[in-house]
C-alpha cells in the first residue's frame, strides 16, 4: 500500500527511515529534531500521523491542536497473510465478523494477482485490543483456525505466512477535514479527522493542501 506514496515521492526530496521526536517554534521557523537526522528548520509543517502520535508531537508547541487530536482514539488490528499450496475450499472470497475475524479476503481473487492462493485475515478491533501483546505465531494459528472454521474444512498446507500488528489501524473521527494554522504554518491531516478509510486520508490531505495554498485563516 505504500507504492503510491513512493511513486509520488520520486520527484521530491524525501528523507526515509527517520523519526521526528520534537517540533519546536523558534525565530519564526519550525525546528524538527529526532533520531537519524540533525535538527532542521522549516517554514511549514504538516503532521499526517495517527491521532495519538500527532498529539504527542503537538503538545509542547500547539496545545489546542494536540487536545483535539487526543480526543480521537485509534483501534489496533492484527493482520495475518497466508499463502496456500491449493485453493481454500470455500466459495466466498470475503468474510466479515466471523469469530475473531473482522474481515478476510481471498487476495488472489483480485485482478492481476498471482495464481497462488493467498488470504489476508484481519482480526476485529475488540479482539485485537484484547490480544495486542500476543506473539505473532499465536495469532497466525488462531486466525488460520478461524478461517478453517468458516470454510468448514481443513486448510491446504501453507507455503508462507506472516502476521503484522497494526497498532493504529482504525482511526476515530474528529469531524474535521483538516486542521491548519496559517499564522504559524502548521497543520494536521489524515483519516482520523474524517473517518477510518483510505479515501478519507486522501480527502484530508487534499483539503489541507488547498488551505495551505489558498491562504485560509487559522482554525
Amino acid at each position: 500500500m505504500k507504492a503510491p506514496a513512493v511513486a509520488m515521492a520520486a520527484t521530491s526530496d524525501v528523507h526515509w527511515s527517520v523519526r521526528v521526536d520534537a517540533v519546536k517554534r523558534r525565530d519564526g521557523q519550525w525546528w524538527l529534531s529526532g533520531d537519524g537526522f540533525a535538527p532542521e528548520a522549516f517554514d511549514r509543517v504538516v503532521i499526517a500521523l495517527p491521532s495519538e502520535q500527532s498529539s504527542d508531537l503537538l503538545a509542547p508547541c500547539r496545545a489546542p491542536f494536540a487536545a483535539r487530536a487526543a480526543a480521537v482514539a485509534s483501534f489496533p488490528c492484527w493482520t495475518v497473510m497466508v499463502a496456500f499450496a491449493d485453493r481454500v475450499p470455500m466459495a466466498a472470497d470475503t468474510l466479515r465478523n466471523v469469530g475473531p475475524m473482522g474481515w478476510a479476503a481471498r487476495d488472489s481473487a483480485k485482478p492481476g494477482r498471482a495464481s497462488i492462493e493467498s488470504w489476508v485475515i484481519q482480526a476485529s478491533a475488540p479482539w485485537s485490543t484484547a490480544h495486542l501483546d500476543d506473539e505473532p505465531q499465536t495469532d497466525i494459528e488462531t486466525l488460520s483456525e478461524a478461517l478453517a472454521s468458516a470454510a468448514d474444512a481443513a486448510l491446504p498446507p501453507d507455503v508462507a505466512r506472516v502476521a503484522h500488528r497494526w497498532r493504529y489501524a482504525q482511526s476515530g473521527t474528529l469531524g474535521e477535514d483538516c486542521l491548519w494554522d496559517a499564522a504559524v504554518g502548521i497543520g494536521i491531516c489524515g483519516d482520523s479527522l474524517i473517518c477510518p478509510r483510505i479515501e478519507a486520508a486522501w480527502r484530508s490531505g487534499t483539503a489541507l493542501a488547498d488551505r495551505m495554498t489558498g491562504g485560509t485563516e487559522p482554525v
